[in-house]
């Protein structure tokens, strides 16, 4: 299971300690030749199946979660590594442990048409813990906006956004949102722009964290003006956002969604699109 790293502890999961030690440039010691796999599930991902399980599903029956996400122990070192930026390097073949298990999975093929099986790159899970890490460990100047000051930012002033209509498949990808303002929504992956961020530098950052992947822009499409009466910010109620967007498509061809801290799930949509939130739709009608 790839767990989060919560703000206010010391790292003691093994996804933990190698993200810490990948930050640190210290060695990540890897059992035998790295060969043993593993299926690998985001914490959060199975607590949200859990939770669905127990809300939508029928009373008796069985679901198993899963990610169908299988990597070796080797790989998904490399990921973590590659994740926060450090050298192959720093792995360090150890001894394997006697009696140590080749493979765990688990057979989900009957959750197929559910949003059970819901996994998350090791990459992405790496990148937050990394933004975790240098959270507690930058300097204070580099941190991110404390929640008080923040607050009276999207209380005050509109936000510089970029919002990414992402082509696939003949289609456009959106991701169903968890948190306001468009919680529940179907919406287009987006998210703020940093002070000293290029437009187009966030466009490809939003990519990497919401859906863990690589996109090539292919236009702008313009500035957009959103306005919510709904925020997730504790004692504000509305949102502004002067949104530019930016029509885009993925940089491999295969590439694996999977729900994030923002995201139940990921879905192609194809035309016509009938029934999405109205922002989405004019991105859609302007695509």
């Amino acid at each position: 299971m790839f767990i989060p790293l919560p703000s206010k502890a010391t790292p003691q999961v093994k996804t933990h300690q190698f993200t810490q030690n990948a930050v640190d440039s210290q060695d990540l010691p890897v059992y035998g030749d790295g060969s043993n796999i593993r299926e690998w599930i985001y914490l959060k991902n199975s607590c949200r199946a859990v939770d669905l399980a127990l809300r939508e599903k029928v009373v008796g029956e069985v679901y198993t979660i899963g990610s169908h996400a299988e990597k070796t122990n080797l790989e998904g070192t490399e990921a973590m590594l590659d994740a926060v930026g450090a050298d192959d390097d720093l792995i360090n073949f150890v001894e394997d442990r006697a009696g140590h298990d080749q493979r765990y999975a688990l057979e989900t093929e009957e959750n197929r048409n559910t949003r059970l099986g819901t996994g998350i790159h090791v990459r992405k899970g790496s990148r937050t813990n990394r933004r975790t890490l240098l959270g507690l460990t930058m300097p204070a100047k580099d941190k991110p906006i404390p929640p008080s000051e923040w607050r009276t930012i999207v209380d005050n002033v509109p936000l510089v956004s970029v919002d990414l209509i992402v082509e696939h498949d003949d289609g456009v990808l959106l991701g169903k949102r968890e948190n306001d303002p468009a919680n529940g929504e179907w919406f287009v992956p987006g998210g703020t722009v940093l002070k000293n961020e290029a437009r187009t530098e966030a466009v490809h950052r939003v990519a990497e964290e919401e859906l863990g992947e690589s996109v090539i822009i292919d236009e702008g499409l313009g500035t957009y003006e959103h306005f919510y009466d709904t925020s997730e910010i504790e004692g504000v109620d509305s949102k502004h956002y002067l949104a530019t967007a930016y029509r885009c498509h993925l940089a491999h061809d295969e590439p694996t969604f999977s729900g994030d801290d923002q995201h139940s799930a990921f879905e192609v949509f194809h035309p016509p699109f009938n029934d999405l939130h109205p922002y989405v739709q004019q991105y859609l009608d302007d695509w």
